[in-house]
């Protein structure tokens, strides 16, 4: 039994990573074709699937290890592609459902758990530890209270709904980024790891969606 468990998780690892990988790579190429619609939707959309599986695989993974931290990286990850995805159907006239704001709640929750393993790592005097968890948290609490205010504040087919789509989707990359960093450039400090890709990437990502304007094709 032990031994068909160990390989489970094996396989589930190799899948992760594989999913993991595809996530990047659909992802640079979709944001480095976000002028070509076609194109754009297509690796977009491969994406986002291949991050549906990067996050069933982390939820297992992170659990079955006991990597509570990991585990909220999972949730607030994949919210943010899927925030992105719920974007872009709310602008071509979808409606918010439930689900829409029990996710961003879920997030909710998960940001207030990273500021409280933050304190505890401060009682700890770990500071990469507070750092790393205190960005995350705070991070996780933003998207959450956004995401809760825009479901019940902006309507249907709001243009709106394109920067949300922009900001998320390019968040969700910048921490498909961070878990390359993490896992493969082991070299990196901890802390370098965690944050840099966001420092690096997220300037980049501000100057494409100030480039990028509401594709008629799309809306």
């Amino acid at each position: 039994m032990q031994s068909i468990l160990s390989f489970s998780i094996d396989v589930l690892r190799f899948v992760h990573i594989a999913a993991g990988s595809i996530a990047l790579l659909s992802g640079i190429i979709a944001l480095g074709a976000f002028r070509k619609v076609k194109y754009h939707k297509r690796f977009g959309m491969a994406f986002f699937r291949a991050m549906v599986i990067v996050f069933i695989t982390a939820v297992v993974l992170a659990t079955y290890r006991g990597f509570e931290f990991l585990l909220c990286i999972a949730f607030l990850s994949f919210f943010s592609a899927y925030r992105g995805v719920r974007a872009m159907q709310m602008l071509k006239g979808g409606s918010i459902m439930w689900y829409d704001q029990a996710a961003a709640v879920s997030v909710l929750l998960t940001g207030g758990y990273m500021l409280y393993l933050s304190s505890l790592a401060l009682q700890g005097e770990s500071w990469s530890a507070v750092i790393v968890y205190g960005v995350f948290g705070v991070l996780s609490l933003f998207l959450a209270i956004s995401s809760i205010r825009e479901f019940n504040s902006v309507s249907s087919k709001d243009p709106y709904w394109f920067r949300v789509h922009r900001a998320s989707m390019g968040g969700a990359l910048i921490a498909t980024m961070t878990a390359f960093s993490v896992t493969a450039l082991d070299f990196l400090p901890d802390l370098i790891a965690w944050i840099g890709p966001s420092l690096v990437f997220s300037p980049m990502l501000a100057w494409i969606i100030r480039r990028s304007e509401t594709p008629k094709a799309i809306a």
